[in-house]
C-alpha cells in the first residue's frame, strides 16, 4: 500500500499556529458558535480521515486499525461528543461570592473563555 501521508514542514506549522494565534487575539474563538463549529469539524476530520489516522498509528506505533479505532478514535469521538452536549452549561457564568473586600454592594461574575493556543511537537 503506498503511502497517502505527507508530512508538514516547520515554516507550514509555523504559520499555522500563528494564523491561530491572530485569530485567537481578534476574539473570533470566544463565542460558543464558533467552539461548537470548531468541535463538529474536529469530529468530522476523525471520521472522514479514519484511514490515514489508522496508517499513521500503525507506521509511528505498530497499533493495528482496531486498537487504533477502539482505543484512540472512539474516545475521541466520545469526548467531542460530550464537550457538544455540555458546552453551553461548561462556558454558562457562575455567580461567585465576593471576598471580605469586596462585598460592598459588588456582584462578582466567573467569565469562562477561551484562554489561548497550545502547541505540542513530536520529534524522532
Amino acid at each position: 500500500m503506498a503511502s497517502s501521508l505527507r508530512f508538514n514542514t516547520l515554516q507550514e506549522i509555523d504559520e499555522a499556529i500563528s494564523t491561530s494565534r491572530q485569530t485567537f487575539q481578534r476574539g473570533h474563538t470566544r463565542p460558543l458558535k464558533f467552539r461548537r463549529r470548531q468541535l463538529e469539524q474536529l469530529w468530522r476530520l476523525l471520521d472522514d480521515n479514519t484511514d490515514q489516522i489508522c496508517e499513521a498509528l500503525y507506521k509511528d506505533l505498530r497499533k493495528h486499525r482496531n486498537e487504533a479505532s477502539l482505543g484512540e478514535l472512539v474516545p475521541s469521538k466520545e469526548e467531542i461528543n460530550d464537550a457538544l452536549e455540555h458546552l453551553d452549561e461548561w462556558a454558562k457564568d457562575e455567580h461567585v461570592s465576593p471576598s471580605l473586600v469586596n462585598r460592598m454592594g459588588v456582584q462578582c461574575i466567573k467569565r469562562k473563555e477561551p484562554k489561548g493556543k497550545k502547541r505540542e511537537q513530536g520529534k524522532d
